[in-house]
Formats: C-alpha cells, structure tokens, sequence
C-alpha cells in the first residue's frame, strides 16, 4: 500500500511538471508543435451550418461523462475511480483512478437554444452543435428628397 501511495504521487509530481513545462512551451515561437495532446484527444470540424467535436474516451461509459456549453468553451470532464478486483492485488494499473477536464475553444459561436447531439459509441464520443447563424437586420427604407426646398 504504502508503494502504491509513493507511485501515485510520482505520477501527480510528474505531471505537474509536464504540464509546466507545456505552458512554458506554448509561450515560445516556433515551439508549440513541441506541447503534448491534451487528454482525451479531441479533434474539432466545421462546416457551413454544424460544428463537429470527437473525443476518445475508450472505456469511459454515459454515466462517467459530463458535457456543458459555455459562451465559445465546450467542456468535457470526467472523473472515474478504478478499483481493484476483490481477492486480487494490483501488480501493474496503468489505468487507474484519474479526472479530466478538457475546455475546448470553439472555432465559432454556437447557437445555445439548438438542440446539441452527443452520441457515445465505441469509445468515441461525437458532439454536434449548431452554429449561430450572423442576425439579419430588419430592412430600412431609402428615401429620395422631396424636390421642393424646406421652408418655400
């Protein structure tokens, strides 16, 4: 137990560290193609009308997942505790208990009262949103003068 402790504090110490060093990175020209991927890996499409965002999140059920729109963020998180099989000691977790929480800049505004689709299969999970279409002002009318001069 008291091994297991000592390893998940290396793995936090580790991470905070990468993470460091990720931000340090993204402040240097030219060497943003060095930070790593977020997790999960996400990918971001747009057409005309619809904005498409995939996440993996292999082993991850409904249940363990939380979506929300914010103005311009979608965010996505999760937190899943693993357990160990009762009777059996851990020898190797890889997996293990861990949280997520990926805020993902949208490439465009969203129309927040459309209908949003999130549809979970095989270990991807696929959001559909709406683009908020440009507002279309009311039309005004032109006048012409009139050709008398004011005040005659």
């Amino acid at each position: 137990m008291e091994q297991e402790n000592i390893l998940k504090q290396m793995r936090k110490q580790l991470s905070d560290m990468t993470e460091t060093m990720d931000q340090a990175l993204r402040r240097v020209p030219g060497l943003s193609h060095l930070v790593r991927a977020g997790y999960p890996r996400v990918s971001i499409h747009e057409s005309g009308e619809d904005i498409i965002v995939r996440a993996e999140v292999p082993g991850f059920a409904r249940e363990e997942l939380e979506l929300s729109l914010l103005p311009g963020t979608l965010v996505l998180e999760s937190r899943r505790a693993e357990g160990t099989d009762e009777g059996y000691e851990c020898c190797l977790d890889e997996r293990g208990e861990g949280e997520f929480c990926r805020r993902l800049a949208l490439p465009a505004a969203v129309d927040e009262e459309a209908d949003v689709t999130a549809i979970l299969e095989n270990g991807v999970l696929t959001v559909r949103l709406k683009k908020k279409q440009p507002e279309r002002g009311r039309p005004v009318e032109i006048e012409t003068p009139s050709e008398e001069a004011p005040g005659t």
